[in-house]
């Protein structure tokens, strides 16, 4: 991938001997400046504690691992970061690829904060709430849901919300939850 961050680094002192065209756009140094630097200097303060067991690793075995780096202008990004060891010109070095997740980080980070408010909600009124995949696997079902029907998680997942409807009811509304997988669209239905 032309956008990845590749690194080479040597072993003993964590110095930088050679930076790719990503590597100078991704930090903000020159790659005169990068040859200069060591990887302490792209690490975040926090994170360095860890750098030396992680080049450990690397060398011997190779290591894949999530941390923070920094650019020249101090402002941070969340990397992921494949190493290995490599001798290069008698050299014991660590090639690393490094790959920014920021956007990544930013989508998980926005999920769980949907996933926190969704079940807040869920959990805080009084009927019941219950969310199935297109297949009729159930996702999520409140406990005011599970309450209302008088039956565990467990079992709202393993048979489904159709089976504590009303024999005269489950077929039309089963048909009509089908048809809105179907179309898209939203329905409501008394049961």
């Amino acid at each position: 991938n032309s956008r990845d961050i590749i690194l080479h680094i040597q072993h003993d002192n964590g110095r930088i001997l050679e930076a790719n065209a990503a590597a100078v756009a991704a930090y903000g140094y020159s790659r005169e400046e990068m040859l200069h630097l060591t990887i302490h200097d792209l690490r975040m303060p926090g994170t360095l504690a860890q750098t030396a067991d992680q080049m450990a690793e690397a060398q011997y075995q190779g290591a894949l691992f999530e941390t923070r780096h920094r650019r020249k202008d101090g402002s941070t990004f969340s990397v992921e970061v494949s190493s290995r060891g490599a001798t290069i010109g008698g050299t014991q070095t660590l090639v690393s690829v490094v790959r920014d997740i920021t956007e990544r980080k930013r989508a998980e980070d926005a999920l769980r904060e949907s996933e926190r408010l969704y079940r807040a909600i869920g959990e805080s009124i009084d009927y019941g709430v219950w969310v199935c995949a297109a297949d009729g696997r159930n996702i999520y079902a409140s406990e005011s849901f599970l309450k209302m029907v008088g039956i565990t998680q467990e079992q709202c997942s393993n048979f489904g919300w159709g089976d504590v409807l009303h024999p005269e009811d489950a077929e039309r509304t089963i048909a009509a939850w089908k048809e809105c997988v179907r179309t898209g669209g939203n329905w409501d239905i008394e049961h």
